[in-house]
């Protein structure tokens, strides 16, 4: 007689560098079993790094399982924007033609990772379901989770859980700037998710011909946080200046720069859902003084000027330090990944359970 199989979970985060992919046993919130590899390098031509890093991905998630696991559902991480968030859509797993990561662009990640799947890993994963996930989206919940996991498994009030904890916001400032909103222990989804690397901000002491080549083709009247702040746009801001170069950088004109750029759309969205926490990840944060600089100008930009001392109801703000953080934890976002799955997973074919506490703490309903 054969032996049934374990069901597992999976999900690959495609980040700028690495590709990181996790599993963990379905039905559970243990066995929680992580690696990475280097994302596809400049030697192989861009119209073969989404498939590239797509083959790494099916490659690492075999090498986690056992012989005795079989692979129930896998979420895709990935750049965005993506056509639509509909799982019942025909479009669903597309990358959007105006994604920042342009050799993702209007290609589906979902058929062609389904292609891999199968070709690789053979028949047994013909009926594994795949989904998409936004990278933010995917962080935030992980960075929730590493954060108040403790109070979650204490707590005995999933009311009380969401009063004690209120909200956070997560954002990534690497090659491209996102962000993701929990609100009250919940991801938050519009008809798409967040995007605020195309926030217009206000360009401070910027010459017109620096403006030119660093205008947004999508909407080139009107100056955006990518277009400004991001990775891509230190890049072509300082002679071909890459990450590292960033990340070691000591000039403080330059980091106060991108440091005031990236405070002007963290202080509309703290105007707008007054977050509980931020959360700061991703490369542009590596350079050490950032985060602080940072911490200055939301000072400086929701400070009341006749009435210093005073704060305009966000009570948040007079502790800057405990209120705007660095992520600490590596594999938020994969982590993140692998809880979104198991909630979708349990809506998807048991909605009786979606509402158990229990579930919530183990992680089949983490958010």
């Amino acid at each position: 007689m054969t032996e049934e199989k374990k069901l597992v979970i999976a999900s690959a985060y495609f980040a700028s560098d690495k590709v990181i992919f996790a599993v963990r046993d379905d039905g559970a919130a243990t066995g929680f079993r992580v690696d990475k590899v280097d994302a596809a390098g400049e030697s192989v031509p861009d119209d073969q790094k989404m498939e590239e890093d797509l083959h790494s991905a099916v490659e690492g998630i075999k090498n986690l399982l056992t012989h005795t696991e079989k692979l129930r559902a896998v979420v895709l991480i990935c750049p965005g924007p993506f056509r639509t968030i509909d799982k019942d859509s025909h479009l669903y797993g597309e990358i959007s033609h105006n994604a920042e990561v342009r050799y993702w662009r209007k290609k589906n990640a979902i058929e062609l990772f389904r292609k891999r799947l199968i070709s690789e890993m053979g028949a047994d994963t013909e009926d594994s379901e795949i989904y998409i996930y936004n990278q933010a989206g995917a962080t935030a919940v992980g960075e929730y989770l590493h954060i108040y996991g403790n109070k979650i498994k204490r707590s005995k009030s999933r009311g009380k859980l969401h009063k004690q904890l209120g909200n956070h916001l997560y954002v990534v400032a690497d090659y491209t700037i996102d962000a993701a909103l929990i609100v009250e222990g919940e991801p938050f989804h519009g008809l798409s998710t967040m995007n605020v690397g195309h926030h217009a901000v206000i360009p401070v002491d910027e010459d017109d011909q620096t403006l030119e080549l660093l205008q947004n083709r999508t909407h080139p009247e009107r100056p955006c946080l990518n277009s400004l702040a991001s990775l891509d746009a230190i890049k072509k801001r300082w002679s071909g200046m890459r990450s590292e170069e960033f990340s070691c950088c000591t000039d403080k004109s330059k980091i106060s720069r991108i440091a005031f750029y990236i405070a002007q759309m963290l202080a509309n969205v703290i105007l707008s859902v007054s977050p509980a926490k931020i959360v700061i990840g991703g490369r542009i944060k590596d350079n050490p003084h950032m985060i602080p600089m940072i911490r200055q100008h939301i000072d400086y930009l929701l400070r009341d000027q006749e009435n210093p001392e005073i704060y305009p109801g966000y009570p948040q703000i007079n502790d800057l330090d405990s209120f705007i953080v660095e992520q600490d934890y590596r594999d938020s976002g994969v982590k993140g990944g692998l809880h979104v799955l198991a909630r979708t997973l349990i809506k998807e074919h048991d909605e009786s359970n979606i509402a158990s506490f229990e579930a919530y703490k183990k992680g089949l309903y983490p958010l």
